[in-house]
């Protein structure tokens, strides 16, 4: 079965099978030697089975022709058998995560083409990576983008969303080509909801936090932002975005009061973005792992254009072709206590 063939069916897959192949993280290319990889999967014991035993009479009559992929896996159970020999005791389990190269080193090493879901990231993350910041700030006008925060092309923080998503028993939003869909907050189905920002998920608020940590570091940039000192912040809940190439959004502020922070998570595909700081243009090509932060409602920002062929996973089925935005909204120091309820 071709690949192309293979892609055609996932877009058409139900939300049920969508969210059974995110869960297992394997893309549709995989699926063929299901059979013989350890299902990895946070529900019971049981699910675990029930779903291997299905893919194992699903897809049992395919075969698994990549001689590439073959000799790969050939060569790497010669390796483990080698080590483990070696070892004495050791087991192959412990040999295999000795080999797994430190995530720095995923991209270059051609390990992040997939997405797996990540219970928890490292609490010293944007400490080590130590990405590149850029500020575009114009008076009180926040604007500041850093850059593969993750340092792995936003394959950690992609993989944490996607834990969560699975975690809150929701599907994570994979629109066909030309449309968008995502988790969105109550405020756009209902205006005058009594919670307009709750999504039901909490995600990525310790980045956002390692983050600020970061910025804080550097005193040239807290001369020029005073806002960053602030400690006493609250989040509301997460906003989960998935676009397509074809989608575009428009000019616009945002609905929430002005004085709480906005933070953009990016991954997959790129998108060009537009900000207007000071009513000054600022265009820049955000980038899977790359973060954009700003005052939603007091700085105009739109994006008019996602970026086809952009995407560092080729190989998932969820982002190779689609662009996941997470956003992260502070709550107003002046209005904390009425906002937190409805986060």
């Amino acid at each position: 079965m071709s690949s192309s063939s293979l892609c055609t069916q996932t877009e058409t897959a139900n939300d049920e099978m969508i969210a059974i192949l995110l869960q297992t993280n394997y893309d549709e290319q995989d699926l063929p030697s299901l059979k013989r990889i350890k299902l990895d999967v946070s529900s019971d014991e049981a699910l675990a089975m029930a779903l291997q035993e299905g893919y194992r009479s699903e897809y049992e009559h395919l075969e698994f022709v990549d001689g590439e992929r073959q000799s790969s896996d050939s060569e790497l159970a010669c390796r483990l058998d080698r080590e483990q020999q070696k070892g004495g005791h050791c087991s192959t389990e412990k040999n295999m995560v000795a080999m797994i190269p430190p995530p720095s080193a995923l991209t270059r090493a051609g390990f992040g083409k997939q997405i797996e879901r990540q219970a928890t990231l490292p609490e010293d993350l944007i400490e080590r990576v130590k990405p590149a910041v850029v500020n575009c700030s114009v008076g009180k006008e926040v604007l500041l983008y850093l850059k593969n925060v993750d340092g792995c092309q936003g394959q950690l923080l992609a993989g944490r969303v996607l834990d969560e998503i699975m975690k809150c028993c929701m599907t994570p939003p994979a629109p066909s080509r030309g449309n968008k869909d995502g988790i969105v907050v109550e405020w756009h189905r209902d205006g005058n909801s009594k919670t307009p920002w709750h999504t039901g998920i909490r995600v990525l608020h310790e980045v956002v936090q390692q983050l600020l940590n970061y910025m804080r570091q550097d005193p040239l940039l807290l001369h020029r932002l005073p806002t960053l000192r602030r400690l006493d912040r609250s989040w509301n809940d997460t906003e989960v975005l998935v676009s397509t190439p074809g989608c575009e959004l428009g000019r616009h502020h945002d609905a929430q009061p002005v004085g709480s922070l906005l933070f953009i998570f990016c991954a997959g595909l790129s998108c060009r973005s537009l900000a207007w700081p000071g009513n000054n243009e600022e265009s820049r090509q955000l980038e899977s792992g790359d973060v954009m932060v700003l005052d939603g409602t007091m700085t105009a920002h739109a994006v008019p254009e996602v970026i086809a062929g952009t995407s560092p996973f080729t190989d998932c089925s969820w982002l190779s072709q689609r662009r996941l935005s997470v956003l992260v909204r502070e709550i107003p120091p002046c209005s904390s206590v009425s906002q937190s309820r409805v986060s």
